[in-house]
């Protein structure tokens, strides 16, 4: 599986803004986003951030995803 380049691209311009740490990219907000020329990058920093979250930035990164366990028989979700 390969990095999907548009998230990469979202990544480099927020390290190029100074935006290098969790801590930092987690408070980022649409006010700062737009003081730093990310408008085109909203959504992706929106998700960015909830994978940062989540513990889950390479699956973010690589478009992946965990295969859910099979329910044994007689088990309820």
């Amino acid at each position: 599986m390969a990095i999907n380049k548009t998230k990469l691209k979202t990544l480099t311009r927020l390290s190029d803004r100074g935006f290098d740490t969790h801590k930092k990219i987690l408070a980022i907000d649409m006010r700062a986003a737009r003081n730093h020329g990310l408008d085109d990058d909203i959504g992706g920093i929106i998700d960015l951030q909830d994978a940062i979250k989540a513990h889950r930035e390479i699956a973010y990164l690589c478009d992946g995803s965990d295969a859910k366990p099979a329910l044994k028989e007689g088990q309820h979700v």
